[in-house]
């Protein structure tokens, strides 16, 4: 939770220059892992999402704790293999590809 209100902390102090959103891509420890965190450390237990549907469900539970616009990464990770979102799966990205 402390490098997502981190994120929103930067977003509130350079909102003037950039817009700070959140993508929800793969999750990186669901439930069914033997290396299960509680989504990034924000309380959220999550399971893998196989569809649309249930990423939009821990999506919103994502929101239910940030201020910050969030979009969903499609279920082949387009967004993620495109930017790297590792080690660090929060990150700035100038633009998004079409």
């Amino acid at each position: 939770m402390a490098a997502l209100k981190d994120f929103e902390s930067l977003g509130g102090r350079h909102s003037d220059k950039a817009d700070f959103v959140l993508i929800y891509i793969t999750e990186a420890h669901p439930l069914e892992s033997s290396n299960m965190n509680v989504l990034g450390g924000t309380g959220i237990a999550v399971n893998f999402a196989k569809t649309m549907e249930q990423k939009a469900d821990n999506a919103r539970e994502l929101a239910k704790r940030t201020k910050l616009p969030i979009y969903i990464d499609d279920v082949t990770d387009t967004a993620c293999r495109a930017y790297g979102a590792f080690p660090d799966r929060l990150g700035k990205e100038s633009k998004i590809p079409k």
